[in-house]
């Protein structure tokens, strides 16, 4: 087996291991017992963990866009629906509540916390 299929195969396992719930220092003494020296056990947990970043900060920046249209459309509606004298009441505290919480949503997970 040649050493980048091993490196991928360990790397997919331990992605597998963090996936279900493992601890990161049981991810750790697993991939050590395949005889891995520390460097190469940081690297693969660093890789895993950019991969998870990634990932959340593409749903954040969908989040944070989806509540931005919200918010902006919320606030046409409502300068339209009030100048026709029609009722603002919903666009104003549905639309623009739900743009806000999605918007915060969005930040949190493009921050990570």
């Amino acid at each position: 087996m040649e050493p980048a299929t091993n490196v991928e195969m360990l790397l997919n396992e331990a992605a597998e291991l963090i996936a279900k719930g493992k601890e990161p220092d049981f991810v750790k003494e697993k991939l050590a017992a395949y005889g891995l020296d520390e460097n190469a056990i940081s690297s693969i947990l660093h890789q895993i963990k950019s991969k998870r970043f990634l990932i959340r900060r593409k749903r954040g920046f969908l989040l944070g866009l989806i509540g931005s249209l919200l918010l902006f459309v919320g606030f046409i509606l409502t300068v339209v629906f009030f100048h026709a004298g029609i009722s603002i009441h919903f666009v104003m505290y549905s639309m623009t509540s739900i743009g806000a919480l999605l918007l915060v949503l969005g930040l949190v997970e493009v921050l990570g916390w």
